[in-house]
């Protein structure tokens, strides 16, 4: 069986989660470019009445999935892994700076901005 590299799966997920739900759209017959507006333009929409039910099943759902891992964690021993003498690698701060730096620009409104403010929210 070959191995699946991270990168790989990293490219096979974007293939994934972009074009389809774009597909989706146009086999629906729905107009993409109302979906792509920037900011986007909130409708109201009426809400379903709440569900014990429903809300009982998702919790024990969610709960059975989470269980076994709280309880490795619960009844495993800590055990004591050596100081990491390790730096936050540069990558590292140029991506949180990148991050900050996109935020600002994509929910403020500077002039010099404007041609790009559109490409700006991630």
């Amino acid at each position: 069986m070959k191995k699946v590299t991270p990168y790989l799966a990293a490219l096979g997920a974007t293939a994934i989660m972009v074009p389809l739900p774009v597909l989706g759209l146009h086999l629906a017959g729905r107009l993409t470019p109302s979906y792509f507006e920037f900011p986007p333009v909130s409708r109201y929409v009426e809400h379903a009445a709440f569900s014990w039910l429903a809300f009982v099943i998702m919790a024990i759902a969610i709960v059975g999935c989470c269980l076994p891992f709280i309880l490795k964690s619960v009844t495993t021993p800590a055990e004591r892994a050596p100081a990491s003498t390790n730096r936050f690698p540069w990558w590292g701060w140029s991506a949180i700076l990148f991050t900050a730096a996109t935020w600002v620009i994509a929910w403020t409104r500077f002039t010099w901005a404007a041609p790009i403010q559109s490409q700006t929210f991630f």
